[in-house]
C-alpha cells in the first residue's frame, strides 16, 4: 500500500527532475553566451577591420554577434544530444515491448520492428 509519506518522495522527486532540466538548459545556455561572447572578443578586431568597425564599437559588435552564435549553437548541440538519449531509450523500450510480441529469437526481426 501507498502511504502518504511515499507520495511526498514521489512528488519531491518529480519536482526536483523538472527544476534540475530548467536550471541545467539554463546554465547550457549560459555556458554558450559566455563562450560565444569570449570567442566575440578574441575576433572582433580582426573582423572589425573589415567590416569598417574599430574600436569600442568592433569590441562590443563582436561580442553580442558571438554570444549569439555561442547560445544557437549550444541549443542546437544541446537539442542533439537530448535527440539521440531519447532515441537509444525509445529503442530500448520499443525492444523490450516488441520482442514478446514478435516472438522471434533473431535479432534481426525484432529491432525493425521495435523501431518502427
Amino acid at each position: 500500500m501507498v502511504t502518504p509519506i511515499d507520495a511526498t518522495f514521489v512528488l519531491a522527486g518529480l519536482l526536483v527532475l523538472f527544476a534540475g532540466a530548467a536550471l541545467s538548459i539554463y546554465g547550457v545556455g549560459g555556458l554558450g553566451l559566455l563562450l560565444g561572447g569570449s570567442g566575440g572578443y578574441l575576433v572582433a578586431p580582426t573582423i572589425g577591420g573589415i567590416v569598417g568597425v574599430s574600436g569600442l564599437a568592433a569590441t562590443a559588435v563582436g561580442v553580442l554577434v558571438g554570444a549569439a552564435i555561442g547560445v544557437a549553437v549550444t541549443y542546437v548541440l544541446l537539442s542533439m544530444a537530448v535527440a539521440a538519449i531519447a532515441f537509444v531509450v525509445g529503442t530500448y523500450a520499443g525492444l523490450i515491448l516488441a520482442d514478446p510480441l514478435v516472438g522471434a529469437n533473431n535479432l534481426l526481426v525484432t529491432i525493425p520492428v521495435a523501431l518502427g
